[in-house]
């Protein structure tokens, strides 16, 4: 190993190197250090030979020579940054010709989320809230009517409510709550441990548990659906429910099981309480999903998942809705 580091843990095995005679240190963007066996057993994944020195370029749980990591397009090497798609590999330019989302606004190519409106692409941040006239950042929440873009946060300041369609919400009332019971056997996996995470995390804050609502599952479906095609993190401002929305990327969403997931989308909801003042105990920003998810006065719930590739979306419907300004002291417990 090289003396003059620190390294001490091997970035393969992730054992510590206790003999320097049997580790040494890669050099590059991301030096490392690394036991001579654990490199030794390096098998380029383009010409199919030992690595046994040079740089060493790593995507997909695959190794190249840095000679033969190339792009699957134009077949020439990659230097620098790269983009997979599926189990293939390009370079940035070869990739936005052959993907690339084009923003409305700016015409240049959208790289990370890719906000998707009537059959258009735009970066988050080449479009303004309609209301506080900011530009939103990356992945924000967001709402759409009429054409025009809105964030949550500024929906719920200015019209009082999450879903402030007070007309949907009644509509909903008759029909959400003559729904028959349903067991839990009846529910799909991530039906059931969403479910089962929601009452957990209600009992904590001595709230009742929440009965599953078909009415509000099959709301979740479709909207799912539409934010998968959309690839789109969006609310449904017209459903008089109230609602909550989570998206994920991961290259390991294919092998992780839907239980999985629900625990992953309702702690992403849930620890949103470390920003929440219970001193104050009136709306705050970004604390939306976690106040519906043990709002008081809600009393059934739907949920749906929805994948394709590395993308996971999330819907959770609930009913009646909660987030209603001037009601979080009645509604939203402490621990």
């Amino acid at each position: 190993m090289d003396s003059s580091t620190d390294y001490e843990i091997c970035a393969e095995c992730e054992k510590e190197i206790t003999d320097q005679k049997k580790g040494f240190h890669i050099r590059g963007k991301n030096p490392r250090a690394i036991h001579k066996a654990c490199f030794d057993g390096f098998v380029c994944a383009g010409c199919n030979e030992n690595i046994q020195k040079g740089s060493v370029s790593k995507a997909q749980n695959k190794r190249w020579h840095q000679e033969c990591f190339t792009c699957d397009k134009c077949l020439k090497p990659i230097d620098g940054s790269f983009l997979t798609k599926g189990d293939q590999k390009f370079d940035k330019k070869c990739y936005n010709n052959e993907f690339g989302v084009q923003c409305k606004v700016c015409d240049d190519f959208i790289m990370g989320h890719i906000l998707k409106y009537n059959g258009e692409g735009y970066h988050y941040g080449c479009l303004k809230c309609d209301y506080c006239k900011k530009r939103f950042h990356d992945g924000a929440h967001l709402s759409v009517k009429g054409g025009n873009f809105i964030h949550n946060d500024c929906k719920v300041q200015k019209k009082g409510a999450t879903k402030g369609d007070y007309e949907a919400v009644r509509a909903n009332k008759a029909r959400i709550e003559n729904e028959g019971q349903y067991e839990d056997d009846n529910l799909a996996e991530f039906e059931r441990e969403c479910l089962k995470e929601h009452n957990k995390k209600r009992a904590d804050h001595h709230v009742n548990s929440l009965m599953w609502s078909e009415e509000c599952a099959q709301h979740a479906r479709s909207w799912v659906k539409k934010l998968l095609q959309q690839d789109a993190l969006i609310h449904d401002t017209q459903s008089g429910m109230g609602e909550n929305c989570g998206y994920f990327n991961s290259s390991s969403a294919p092998s992780k099981s839907d239980t999985t997931w629900a625990v992953n989308v309702c702690n992403m909801w849930y620890n949103e309480i470390e920003k929440y003042d219970f001193g104050v105990n009136e709306y705050q920003q970004r604390t939306g999903h976690f106040t519906q998810m043990i709002w008081k006065s809600t009393e059934k719930m739907g949920c749906a998942i929805a994948k394709r590739g590395t993308r996971v979306y999330v819907v959770a419907n609930y009913y009646p809705p909660g987030n209603w300004v001037g009601k979080y002291r009645d509604n939203v417990n402490d621990v």
